[in-house]
């Protein structure tokens, strides 16, 4: 019978067992610990750097997009406020008053140290009227002091009749003062030329002047004519300007107050000169009412229903 062999397993191949098995595995940690640990400071030194040059990355882009975008930005707000400051100038402009336009005045000799002045006063603005007073300043002396008014987008005579002067009078200047600019209400929706013809709406015929009246052996001038009140408005005492012309040129004027003017009514109407005027020339007439003052108007008659006038309210500049 055969005696079993042993099997002889070499140390190096044995497993530890028991606290030495403990002792390897924490010498094989600590190997791990020590080959590892520095390449992974490395990786995160490396990453730390690429998010630090990322940033630095964007912060170059932002300041960049900045200046460009913000320069195109600058000049854009530049150009709305350069816009906006023309247009608001235009609106200015639109909205304001412009300054309203004397021509030249002039003396027509009337009798011995008397004179008629004569000068006539544009307002070229639609949207605004005017009150002030005015007289005439000359080489002779000034003129007596007279209430005047501008309606919108006319040309109004301002006279002066019956002046003393020693000597003929040059050199003559309009003086306005106390010249107040009054806006019509731009919510009342008014068509201001519709409006002011409404009113203004006298029809005129038959003007004559002619030297048909005799007094001691001289024969005086006299202007006729008949005028009807074709407006639906009366009024108490409208004023008319009386203009003489030879062509272009105004050459005598004068003045009448047709009293208690109703609407649809007419008038013949006689006005003498006197003192020394041309032997002939054309008649023009033109109302002198102001259609802004209420004051001028009568009540209007029963048959009409309510009172038609517009009520325009005052906006002072």
């Amino acid at each position: 019978m055969k005696k079993k062999e042993e099997m002889i397993v070499p140390p190096e191949t044995q497993k530890p067992t028991g606290e030495l098995a403990g002792v390897e595995k924490g010498y094989r940690r600590g190997i791990f610990i020590l080959r590892w640990i520095p390449r992974l400071k490395n990786s995160a030194l490396a990453l730390w750097a690429m998010v630090d040059l990322l940033l630095i990355i964007i912060f170059v882009i932002v300041v960049l997009g900045y200046f460009v975008a913000g320069s195109f930005v600058d000049k854009r707000q530049i150009s709305q406020i350069g816009n906006n400051v023309s247009l608001l100038q235009s609106i200015g402009v639109n909205h304001s008053a412009q300054n309203a336009v004397a021509g030249d005045v002039q003396a027509f000799s009337v009798g011995t140290d008397l004179y008629d002045l004569y000068v006539e006063l544009e307002n070229p603005n639609i949207e605004w009227y005017a009150s002030f007073t005015y007289h005439f300043n000359s080489s002779a002396g000034e003129s007596e002091y007279y209430e005047g008014f501008l309606l919108p987008n006319e040309s109004r005579p301002l006279l002066a009749l019956h002046q003393t002067f020693e000597t003929r009078p040059s050199r003559i200047d309009l003086v306005v003062d106390d010249f107040e600019w009054m806006r019509v209400d731009a919510d009342a929706g008014l068509d201001m030329e519709a409006w002011l013809e409404e009113r203004g709406r006298f029809d005129v015929s038959e003007t004559s002047y002619n030297f048909d009246i005799e007094i001691e052996e001289s024969r005086l001038p006299r202007t006729s004519f008949t005028i009807t009140n074709a407006s639906p408005y009366s009024y108490y005492a409208p004023e008319f300007f009386i203009l003489l012309k030879q062509g272009t040129s105004i050459v005598g004027v004068n003045q009448v107050t047709v009293p208690s003017f109703e609407t649809s009514e007419t008038r013949q109407v006689n006005v003498n000169w006197f003192g020394s005027v041309p032997s002939s020339g054309d008649v023009t007439i033109i109302p002198n009412i102001n259609y802004f003052d209420l004051e001028e108007y009568q009540a209007l008659p029963s048959e009409v229903e309510g009172d038609v006038r517009d009520e325009v309210s005052d906006r002072r500049r």
